[in-house]
């Protein structure tokens, strides 16, 4: 396709670099970048991310690409605050900005908008079941917050922009190859681009396109498909939308301000955050036209539209995109990676069995239970496949099980999270305890000394001390402990499970016992195993209220204290607090409180605009 992008330049470059882009990219580009189709789409997506990164008000800053994960984040401030609280006269929202998508919503905007059987080309099209993009094609974007969709981490480079060409190419040869399936009216009709260009470009900007806009993909496809075929002239198009920054950006810019220094998003912006955090990818066309009747304007109006699309089958892949991000599970790769070394024969395969195990713990507590968020603890029935039965002591083969419930309990005893969390070598309580202090409980440890010690060495073959006995002078250090005997004793419970989470209740013989307690929480009893410790996290209040936290920091991709004047931002704490209260007493279970959030005032009103 870049040989035929060649041949149109001009016209591409019309697109690239037209009416929505002008009051952003000027004459002073390099005409040379300006003269190359598929390079001048990097130029524009790398100028636009070095303007719009992590905009606040006419602020412009760059993210820094070299940002840490969940691990640094918890040891550097985690989730909470200590920052002082905003004056009632200064009601605070999130900062106006333009993100990037991620990468995940990238590729599944790609595939529901261009690739899908259901994409809105013509109607009538409909005897492919759709495509999917090569796997990896577009990675995992770096994790900040301990989320892949957090505003201030997604900026674009020059590989990444390879990557997203690679996937524009890739998308427009599956529509080549399916075109008679896909696109039903007759391509040399005037009408039947028209109508390609109408439909696809509002869902992939998320808006009707403009008038020039419009001309502008009318004309490249008229010059590609006079000079190579009709069908090369609609894969031009598409592969002009999906580099174009009104595809791989969305605004958060909101309309003129009801209230001094507030904005509040417009129709459309509001469909595409409440489609991008339900489905993780662009909204319907249901979404896109309440958004043009008037119909998001009230909690009520966002709530039902939530509802409706948590109904969808897509639904599942977007709130297990959250789920599994929020359990820290990490890719089948790098679980592979970790547990090979003392697991030689843990295949890639087998890891990505281990992370759908988890998956369909999430999915079906959430979308064919009763999607209590306790359950998510405390569940001892799994979905297991036969190559990893035996881990968990089971002789069935595969398929839904009941487990032990002295020995398993909810997705902390899963193979996906243990061996997410395990040291490489021997056990360590830090990881584990840090995860459930940080994530479960949104609890900031104090920052580590810069003359600290180091941890007790790995465990060598034959040593007769146990991990906790390695720990105990570490613990009962002054030095150490004023960090550790925080988090620490979180993280004793999964001492009974090796890396691969085999339950081992012993070592060297002698009796394990996985006691430990949960520190500075409304639920700081001392327990026995992971099923007690479970169990009391399940019922915690504080634990529940912290997962909301969570599920708004992933709704407005940022935490809830503004990273640029560090101000507590208020309004945005209160609709988190009254969720929580709401989810905390038992009247909201999970997917109602994805209605909650969408209608929260935090989730549609931004600061920016007249003060």
């Amino acid at each position: 396709m870049t040989a035929r992008m060649h041949s149109s330049s001009k016209a591409f470059e019309n697109i690239l670099w037209g009416e929505s882009m002008k009051p952003i990219f000027t004459t002073s580009i390099p005409v040379s970048l300006r003269t190359r189709g598929s390079f001048a789409a990097c130029a524009g997506l790398i100028l636009c991310a070095m303007l719009f990164q992590n905009c606040s008000g006419s602020s412009f800053k760059i993210a820094n690409p070299n940002e840490e994960g969940l691990s640094s984040t918890l040891a550097s401030g985690g989730l909470g605050s200590s920052s002082p609280s905003t004056p009632p006269s200064q009601v605070m929202y999130q900062s106006i900005t333009v993100r990037r998508l991620s990468n995940v919503e990238l590729t599944n905007s790609i595939q529901d908008v261009f690739m899908s059987a259901s994409a809105p080309a013509v109607a009538g099209g409909s005897a492919v079941a759709g495509g999917a993009l090569p796997a990896n094609l577009l990675p995992q974007a770096l994790v900040r917050n301990g989320y892949d969709n957090q505003i201030d981490a997604l900026g674009i480079n020059l590989l990444e922009m390879t990557n997203l060409q690679a996937a524009a190419e890739a998308a427009s040869a599956y529509v080549v190859q399916n075109f008679t399936s896909l696109v039903t009216c007759v391509p040399t009709q005037a009408s039947c681009i028209q109508s390609y260009i109408t439909a696809t470009g509002r869902r992939a900007f998320r808006r009707p396109l403009t008038g020039t806009e419009m001309q502008e993909y009318l004309n490249l496809y008229n010059t590609v498909a006079a000079a190579d075929t009709p069908q090369n002239g609609f894969a031009a198009v598409l592969e002009a939308m999906i580099l174009s920054p009104n595809f791989v950006f969305r605004t958060e810019l909101g309309s003129s301000p009801s209230t001094p220094g507030t904005a509040q998003l417009t129709p459309y912006e509001v469909a595409a955050a409440i489609s991008y955090f339900i489905l993780a990818s662009a909204p319907d066309n249901t979404l896109l036209d309440a958004a043009a009747n008037g119909q998001l304007a009230t909690a009520a109006q966002r709530a039902a539209q939530a509802q409706r699309l948590l109904q969808l089958p897509e639904a599942r892949t977007g709130v297990l995109n959250f789920m599994l991000q929020w359990a820290d599970i990490k890719s089948a790769s790098l679980l592979q990676g970790i547990l090979v070394g003392n697991f030689p024969q843990f295949s890639t395969a087998q890891a990505t069995a281990a992370i759908n195990e988890t998956a369909a713990l999430f999915s079906n507590e959430i979308f064919n239970g009763q999607a209590n968020w306790k359950n998510l603890f405390t569940s001892t029935t799994d979905t297991i496949d036969s190559s990893l039965a035996s881990i968990y002591g089971t002789s069935a083969s595969g398929g839904t099980v009941q487990l032990d419930p002295t020995q398993r309990s909810g997705f902390l005893t899963e193979i996906s999270f243990i061996g997410s969390h395990s040291n490489t070598v021997s056990f360590s309580p830090v990881h584990f305890g840090l995860y459930v202090y940080g994530r479960l409980f949104c609890k900031s440890p104090p920052n580590p000394p810069a003359s600290r010690p180091p941890l007790p060495p790995a465990q060598q073959q034959g040593t007769t001390l146990s991990p906790r006995q390695q720990f105990a002078q570490h613990e009962t250090n002054p030095f150490c402990a004023s960090c550790h005997a925080s988090f620490d004793p979180m993280g004793w419970a999964f001492e009974l499970y090796d890396p691969l989470a085999e339950y081992k209740p012993t070592f060297n013989g002698s009796p394990l016992t996985g006691a430990g307690s949960l520190p500075g929480t409304d639920v700081s009893g001392n327990y026995a195993g992971v099923p007690q410790m479970a169990s009391q996290i399940a019922n915690s209040q504080e634990a529940q209220a912290c997962f909301v936290r969570n599920l708004y920091l992933y709704a407005l991709g940022r935490p809830d204290v503004d990273p640029f004047d560090n101000t507590l931002s208020s309004a945005v704490d209160t609709d988190i607090t009254q969720s929580a209260a709401s989810f905390t007493s038992g009247q909201t279970n999970i997917l109602n409180l994805y209605g909650s959030v969408v209608g929260s005032d935090a989730f549609v009103n931004r600061r920016g605009g007249s003060q």
